[in-house]
């Protein structure tokens, strides 16, 4: 069995292995969800979001492949071609799935913005945010 604390051990591997876990991570993240072959959002959301702060409610909204590709490429920084390995689509369905994700979660933080009062607006976030 592999343990070590986090002040030991060889920094290339602690770093090899950090990478290797969250890739790990999404991939059987995208096993289960399946993203590519369902373009519908996740069951419950609706109910969920009125529990999770406002940014993440927004994201859950997203339908599964726009999520998914938000995640990846926008906050984890995987380029389009690693998505598209990863999610098992192409390199234009995960550049028109991030547009929209990002169109969908511009247009809800506006309307947020206009329905809540002012002492809410802040909750709500732009794209320079993201």
């Amino acid at each position: 069995m592999l343990c070590c604390s986090i002040g030991e051990g060889n920094p290339v591997f602690r770093e090899w292995a950090y990478s290797w876990a969250r890739r790990a991570i999404i991939q059987n993240a995208i096993r289960m969800i399946e993203p590519a072959r369902e373009n519908q959002t996740s069951p419950g959301t609706t109910q969920a979001t009125l529990k999770i702060e406002l940014r993440l409610g927004s994201i859950l909204k997203l339908n599964a492949l726009e999520r998914f590709v938000f995640v990846m490429s926008a906050l984890e920084g995987y380029s389009y071609l690693d998505c598209s390995i990863l999610l098992g689509c192409s390199r234009q369905a995960v550049a028109n799935a991030r547009a929209r994700a990002f169109e969908r979660l511009a247009n809800g933080a506006e309307v947020v913005a206009m329905e809540w009062p002012a002492r809410y607006a802040r909750a709500c976030f732009t794209l320079s945010e993201i």
